[in-house]
């Protein structure tokens, strides 16, 4: 029985036999099979059969190498296919392999612009956002004339920027992305970029800005038949749900959605954000367990940045839960991946952790001062997340019996709360900001206002 990625290898091998003079299409044959071949590739793929997808560009590699046409865009595509294909079954030092590969091909400006956004792409799922920024913005600078690639840098550039704290930035490149890929009518491309869109809309705390752009990326990644992008709009959806019924079908139908996209990465991406829902609810092991699946996935792909998110998520329940061995295990390997990771918010987590354990241990001092450094980190980077540092700050205050400071405090982080039109925080209830500061009221003998 013929195998489908041997009829690519016969396909290739006959077109490369072909004679100059045989002209039968309008297409030069070895054209149209190359075409044939990453479309080929690029189905499988799309359908979530990534080992598949893998084979096939492997076989048709070394085809074309066997067949001496050497075809630098043809290599370049299967390459980038193939990439994208181990990044989702999380072979990440193999797809640096075919990244690296591909900015040795790059040799034209188009070229060139693809191999980069590849390689940004790769980074960032390592954990190298220095290294990511750079090349794709290096990718968006590059001069070509294919407006297809102009929009797919963009995109990187947007979600690397994202990741870093320039939020202001990714919203432009992912709107410019967007008008691309709309007048080149690509649904998909456009769903992911207002996806994009949307992410930074939630980092900005714009939260009916990120909803709207969430569900136009839903819309249109249904339309397009991408699981990938629609997996991306209802984690978003889940994010910034404030209903926690909502929260949890929202994630759940992301990791559906990731698993016929057939990205294993993404889908224990979702399971964190699913096991924060469940933290909510005081499902404390149940949280637990799922963020340790999380943590376990990402560290045997080497998925660094999801693996320092998912590990900050673990530290804080085992914490909850009294589990101090555990959780000081935990934030050792934390603290190991945080300065390499460029990424502001894990810096302010680094020392927001730092401080819950230490106030888990009686050490209120010290989780005065851990807590002061999160807080001057998210002023710096606006992060906007004030409001959950200074409410965890008014906690230790309370705990130490000053409660004039721990109103001053809980203050600031209400006016912030009321100013971000109450937007749930990332990993706080929005009821405990306001908890505390009722309780800082009381401590300070406001009756009345602590009622209100």
């Amino acid at each position: 029985m013929t195998t489908k990625s041997s009829t690519v290898g016969k396909a290739i091998k006959s077109s490369v036999g072909k004679k100059k003079g045989d002209q039968r299409s309008a297409i030069p044959q070895g054209d149209a099979v190359n075409i044939q071949v990453i479309e080929h590739v690029r189905g499988l793929a799309w359908t979530g059969q990534h080992a598949a997808a893998i084979d096939s560009a492997t076989e048709a590699l070394a085809t074309l190498g066997k067949g001496g046409s050497r075809s630098a865009p043809t290599q370049m595509d299967l390459l980038d296919l193939r990439a994208e294909s181990f990044i989702a079954i999380g072979k990440l030092d193999l797809a640096m392999k075919d990244a690296k590969a591909m900015r040795k091909l790059g040799t034209t400006a188009t070229l060139k612009t693809q191999a980069l956004s590849r390689l940004a792409l790769v980074q960032m799922r390592t954990g190298d956002l220095k290294g990511a920024i750079k090349s794709a913005t290096t990718a968006t600078k590059t001069k070509h004339a294919s407006p297809a690639m102009r929009a797919e840098s963009l995109l990187r550039l947007s979600d690397t920027q994202s990741r870093i704290g320039k939020y202001e930035a990714a919203l432009e490149n992912a709107e410019e992305a967007i008008a691309l890929f709309d007048e080149l009518g690509d649904t998909s491309g456009a769903g992911r970029a207002h996806g994009m869109l949307s992410w930074a809309y939630q980092r900005l705390h714009r939260i009916e800005d990120s909803r709207r752009n969430a569900q136009t990326a839903l819309e249109l990644c249904q339309k397009a038949g991408d699981h990938y992008g629609i997996g991306t709009a209802l984690n978003i959806l889940s994010i910034t749900a404030v209903d926690l019924t909502e929260r949890i079908q929202h994630a759940q139908q992301a990791i559906q959605a990731y698993e016929t996209a057939g990205y294993i990465e993404r889908q224990a991406l979702v399971r964190g954000n699913l096991a924060l829902a469940y933290l909510d609810l005081g499902l404390y092991p149940h949280s637990h367990h799922l963020q340790n699946q999380a943590v376990e996935t990402n560290r045997a792909m080497g998925a660094k940045y999801s693996l320092t998110y998912a590990l900050s998520n673990l530290v804080y329940v085992e914490i909850v839960l009294g589990m101090l061995d555990a959780a000081r295990a935990h934030l050792q390997e934390f603290e190991k991946l945080v300065p390499d990771m460029g990424d502001p918010i894990m810096d302010s987590y680094l020392f927001a952790l730092r401080a819950n354990l230490a106030f888990a241990e009686g050490e209120l001092k010290t989780t005065v001062r851990y807590q002061k450094s999160a807080l001057k980190i998210d002023k710096e980077a606006q992060t906007g997340r004030d409001n959950i540092n200074l409410t965890e700050l008014a906690k230790v205050y309370l705990a130490a019996h000053d409660p004039v400071t721990a109103l001053k405090v809980t203050t600031k982080a209400t006016n912030l709360h009321r100013a971000q039109a109450f937007a749930k925080p990332e990993d706080l209830t929005s009821q405990e900001i306001w908890w505390r500061h009722t309780q800082s009221l009381l401590a300070n003998q406001k009756t009345k206002e602590a009622r209100a």
